[in-house]
């Protein structure tokens, strides 16, 4: 058996440091991984933040939070099925579905 370094990717969170525990041998596979098991890494940026530091911006007043899906759900924000990056913040989330169609 022989011992040699592995090069592997992780999304590690740009919040508080911690790194997903799964990786992949490039980052398209990381970033699947990462997504999958509540992670919240944008298409168009190298950013990652883990499940419990969510970052939402308001689709329509620009007003941003941040914290896990569970407690932004608990302060009324309304968050777009499998797109954790699109959002209503407490005050325009009670017209979602007008918003939303």
């Amino acid at each position: 058996m022989a011992l040699r370094p592995v090069t592997v990717m992780a999304a590690v969170c740009d919040e508080c440091g911690w790194t997903a525990l799964q990786a992949g041998d490039d980052r398209w596979g990381a970033g699947y991984r990462a997504r999958r098991d509540g992670w919240q890494i944008p298409d168009d940026s190298d950013t990652a933040f883990c499940p419990d530091h969510w970052h939402v911006k308001c689709e329509q007043c620009d007003r941003a939070a941040s914290g896990s899906e569970t407690r932004l759900l608990k302060t009324g924000w309304r968050l777009l099925s499998g797109r954790s990056d699109k959002a209503l913040c407490p005050d325009h989330a009670k017209d979602w579905r007008a918003t939303w169609r």
